[in-house]
C-alpha cells in the first residue's frame, strides 16, 4: 500500500510539474488585451504641427482624427471597424474601412503604446 501511495504522489508531482511548464497561450508580448472601447491613442506632434489620433468607439468602431498643434480637431479622416488578433507573438489591432484593411498596429497593452511603422501612439 505504501508503494502505491508513493507512486501516486510521484505521478501527481510529475503531472503538476508538466502543467506548470506548459506554455501559456496568452503569454505574448504586450500583456493581456482589454477592450479599446472609449480609449484614444495619440501620436507625437509631427513636423507640420499636427497630431494623429485614433479614437475607439463602442461596437468595435474607430475614427482616425487629425488635430492641430493646439489639439483642436481639424479633420476626421477615417471611420470603420477594428479587431484585435495575435500576430507573430504580439497583439495587433487591425483597422478596416468597409471590408478593406487600412492599418495594422502592434499594441503593448502593459505600456499603453501602439506602433505603426515606427510611429508611436500613446494611450490618453
Amino acid at each position: 500500500m505504501s508503494k502505491f501511495i508513493r507512486l501516486l504522489t510521484l505521478t501527481l508531482a510529475l503531472v503538476c510539474t508538466f502543467i506548470s511548464c506548459k506554455k501559456d497561450e496568452d503569454a505574448v508580448y504586450g500583456g493581456k488585451p482589454y477592450s479599446l472601447d472609449g480609449t484614444t491613442w495619440t501620436s507625437s506632434m509631427s513636423d507640420d504641427g499636427e497630431y494623429t489620433s485614433f479614437r475607439f468607439l463602442s461596437g468595435m468602431q474607430y475614427e482616425k482624427r487629425i488635430l492641430d498643434k493646439n489639439a483642436v480637431l481639424t479633420e476626421i479622416e477615417l471611420k470603420g471597424r477594428y479587431d484585435i488578433v495575435k500576430h507573430d507573438g504580439k497583439w495587433r489591432v487591425r483597422l478596416y474601412r468597409g471590408n478593406d484593411p487600412r492599418y495594422g498596429m502592434y499594441v503593448d497593452f502593459d505600456k499603453g503604446i501602439m506602433t505603426d511603422q515606427g510611429e508611436e501612439y500613446r494611450k490618453q
